[in-house]
């Protein structure tokens, strides 16, 4: 006759065996080897998803929208103002490099700007300034 504790220790070794093989066979597999490499795939699957729904939540999906205040296209570039020649602006951007800015009738020009300040400048494409305003 068989005690309780064996008959116990049994019943969870029979348990343990059963849920160990309903997961196994729900990866599709029954080998301990092939439960791992099961679940890195799913893992695998799981991190694919989840970098593809932070890809699509960034701004790389997105157009850019176009506001009256800043139109589509529009820079903003700051830096020291070199010289004025005629109808255009030169200026030192903060990398160093130098810039034409074209200013016309519809330029909003806020200040007097002169060589030396230092200017702010909304930028249209071409290179056309719609505000520039000395800072």
């Amino acid at each position: 006759m068989t005690s309780f504790l064996e008959k116990d220790e049994a019943y969870q070794y029979y348990w343990h065996a059963c849920l160990k093989n309903g997961l196994a066979r729900r990866l599709g597999g029954s080998s301990r080897e092939n439960i791992g490499t099961r679940l890195m795939t799913i893992l695998r699957y799981i991190f694919f998803i989840f970098g593809l729904v932070l890809f699509a939540n960034t701004g790389y999906a997105q157009e850019p929208s176009a506001t009256p205040s800043h139109p589509a296209g529009a820079q903003i570039v700051t830096g020291e103002l070199l010289k004025i020649e005629g109808e255009t602006y030169v200026i030192r951007d903060a990398f160093g490099k130098e810039v034409r800015l074209r200013v016309d009738q519809n330029s909003k020009i806020e200040g007097s700007p002169k060589a030396g300040d230092r200017i702010e400048a909304k930028v249209l494409e071409g290179g056309w300034a719609s505000i520039l305003s000395k800072r």
